[in-house]
């Protein structure tokens, strides 16, 4: 290298490194259930899911937590938006959907669905 000189790094060599640097992130395991994993099982519990009930009710009547948990805006396609939270169970290529709203602070059970 000459005196004087700063090396630049090359445009490949950037990409390289922030490639590097995001692949652990992408490759790290969502955090641990607190509860048992879903199975067929816990979607055929579903019978025992009622209106009005609590996150926590949920989880003790499924016997597991969600597989995955999203916040939305539901009701927007009818006119009436809304906040909503939306847990989904999935087992193979079984699928339960428990959509919550909040009632004073508390999230409770605003309908479900399994496909």
């Amino acid at each position: 290298m000459l005196k004087g000189r700063r090396a630049v790094p090359s445009r490949i060599g950037l990409i390289a490194a922030c490639l590097m640097a995001l692949v652990p992130m992408a490759l790290a395991e969502p955090p641990a259930a607190d509860t048992a994993t879903p199975t067929l099982a816990t979607i055929s519990l579903s019978a025992h899911l009622e209106a009005g009930m609590t996150e926590q009710e949920v989880r003790s009547a499924l016997q597991a937590g969600p597989t995955k948990v999203e916040q939305e805006t539901c009701g927007e396609m009818v006119g009436h938006p809304w906040p909503c939270r939306v847990w989904i169970f999935a087992s193979g290529t079984r699928e339960l959907m428990v959509t919550f709203q909040q009632d004073d602070g508390e999230w409770r059970v605003s309908t479900w669905a399994a496909y």
